[in-house]
């Protein structure tokens, strides 16, 4: 399984920041998460929603496409996640 191999290089936080994205990871999971895989759910006061808009018009990267918005959201945390917070 793909999340195996991500897991061996250092631990695993998969965040979501609509219940509805757990309930789909819960499903892709059949419930039953691989060890040292952890979830993180990030409320509104993590996303700088700012920084989430200009990534999708700086790169061109459509809104509401699973694998862009999930970039942009990554983008959006990036200062948060620098100040170590």
């Amino acid at each position: 399984m793909w999340i195996d191999e991500v897991r061996k290089a250092e631990p695993v936080v998969l965040c979501y920041d609509s219940q509805y994205d757990y309930i789909m990871l819960e499903f892709i999971f059949e419930n039953d998460f691989p060890n040292g895989v952890s979830f993180q759910r990030l409320g509104a006061s993590y996303i700088n929603k700012i920084e989430q808009y200009e990534y999708h018009v700086r790169t061109k990267q459509v809104e509401h496409h699973a694998l862009h918005d999930a970039r942009a959201l990554r983008y959006s945390l990036r200062s948060w996640v620098r100040n170590g917070q």
